[in-house]
């Protein structure tokens, strides 16, 4: 593609050019149709192939039993915080949030209208698998973001509820996408991808002796989104690194409004290549502004 971007951005994020060529080459005849795919009843045997394609690319994918239903819900993520106490808060109304940031603090205020929530802040240092939640049997769900996407924390497992049901923060053209990771080795090759390219730019940041640094502890760190700032916070600083790197091609690197800084999201689109190239870049800045 001409005029290569490279898009760090951290929703919507990017897809990879495999697919987005193959919806091109679809958009105005859909396998022979003569109709678009968005011109589509969502009755109709192609657009229902459409979505049990998904469904079992998802199935396959996740490892997910074949006495699960896997459903797909309209709108977006937000609109899920009500969602999830409106369907699963019993006659007790109790739920547990695991409070690690910006999406489960608000996922947890919404739910609260529906019922009592009761909130843990963890201490990131000492969270691990092995830890012990101080659960009551009446709790209807325990809800926890599994990657927070503003403050660039991912838990490294799942939590072990006892049995209380988990909810876990985490259509045409996901069925490609799907496809897609399937055909590049499934979820095992996008782990081990995922991790080498966060690898590369935590490196940077790391042996930058502090002109760049993290806020997130090294045992939470987020493998997809990775927020950083520049001399603890220097905004001009950080201003001229986000310009210059879109002056170079590589987008969507100002951190969420709520934060500040400089944020990479690494979603499994974007290449080792991609962000080799941003590590360069961010070597050479750091160069440029230590003169």
């Amino acid at each position: 593609m001409s005029n290569k971007i490279i898009n760090f951005s951290p929703g919507p994020s990017k897809l990879p050019e495999d697919v987005l060529l193959q919806v091109q080459r679809e958009l105005l005849d859909y396998h022979g149709t003569g109709i678009s795919v968005m011109e589509m009843s969502h009755r109709s045997p192609e657009f229902m192939k459409i979505v049990t394609d998904a469904q079992q690319n998802i199935r396959h994918l996740l490892n997910i039993p074949s006495d699960y239903t896997i459903l797909f819900m309209a709108g977006g993520g937000t609109g899920q915080f009500a969602a999830v106490p409106l369907n699963l808060m019993s006659s007790t109304g109790k739920a547990v949030y695991l409070n690690t940031g910006t999406w489960s603090s608000k996922a947890a205020k919404e739910a609260s209208k529906y019922g009592q929530v009761i909130e843990i802040k963890p201490d990131f240092k000492s969270l691990s698998n092995d830890i012990k939640w101080d659960l009551d049997e009446d709790v209807s769900y325990f809800y926890y973001c599994a990657n927070e996407t503003v403050h660039g924390i991912e838990l490294p497992f799942i939590p072990d509820t006892y049995g209380i049901p988990l909810v876990a923060d985490i259509l045409y053209v996901m069925a490609l996408v799907f496809q897609w990771i399937s055909e590049q080795g499934g979820v095992k090759v996008m782990e081990q991808r995922s991790a080498a390219k966060s690898q590369i730019v935590y490196e940077v940041i790391d042996n930058s002796n502090g002109f760049y640094s993290c806020p997130v502890p090294t045992s939470v760190r987020s493998r997809v989104n990775i927020p950083f700032r520049i001399l603890d916070g220097n905004e001009d600083l950080e201003k001229q690194f986000v310009d210059e790197a879109k002056r170079r091609n590589m987008i969507q690197l100002k951190g969420h409004r709520s934060v500040g800084g400089i944020r990479a999201s690494l979603y499994n689109a974007v290449t080792v290549d991609e962000v080799s190239s941003l590590a360069a870049f961010m070597n050479d800045f750091m160069k440029s502004k230590s003169q």
